[in-house]
């Protein structure tokens, strides 16, 4: 009766990985306003910690026995790395290991939050740059054509006395300036 369950829900399994479960298989690429930038430059840091943490271990592995080996008075049991001889060298403790992985583990920390640190500064000084400089950018004049020009009184041509009559709102030329002119003036 187990076996006849293990069975089914094997059955069951391997049906869930032959059928697919979406029609397309191709990513699509992210767009530019998906990420913030804090979160970008949070994935820079981390790029930028672990793909330095290789070169800071080596370097570290390589000052450390520079130190290592001025410490013990110059003693050739203590020799640095490229000029040790594997038969007489006194290999690294298990502490000494640590503590070169735990401070090679800090330098790479400290380069990403540097580098962090110095892109968010620059990105909020390039902002109030750019702000300051709409500030004191003045803004053009624009001219927005009116959607019903009849409502706006007969239409004047400033070179000509001409006036478009399809736009006037008198009965007559006479009418419109017998208001004009008895309107009090502001």
């Amino acid at each position: 009766m187990i076996k006849k369950y293990i069975s089914v829900l094997m059955f069951f399994c391997m049906l869930a990985a032959i059928i697919p479960a979406q029609t397309s298989t191709t990513p699509e690429p992210y767009r530019d306003d998906e990420f913030s930038a804090w979160m970008k430059d949070l994935r820079r840091a981390e790029i930028i910690s672990f793909g330095s943490l290789p070169f800071v271990t080596f370097m570290a592995g390589i000052y450390y026995d520079i130190y290592r080996y001025f410490s013990h008075d110059q003693d050739e049991a203590y020799m640095p790395w490229p000029f040790k001889d594997s038969a007489t060298s006194i290999p690294l403790t298990e502490d000494e290991q640590k503590n070169i992985l735990f401070i090679s583990i800090g330098i790479s920390l400290g380069v990403a939050l540097f580098d962090f640190t110095y892109r968010t500064i620059a990105r909020k000084v390039r902002e109030n740059r750019l702000e300051r400089e709409n500030r004191l950018k003045k803004d053009p004049i624009m001219i927005q054509p009116m959607d019903n020009p009849s409502l706006n009184g007969p239409t004047i041509h400033p070179l000509t006395t001409d006036i478009e009559i399809d736009t006037f709102p008198a009965e007559s030329i006479q009418e419109y300036y017998e208001e004009e002119l008895s309107a009090p003036v502001e």
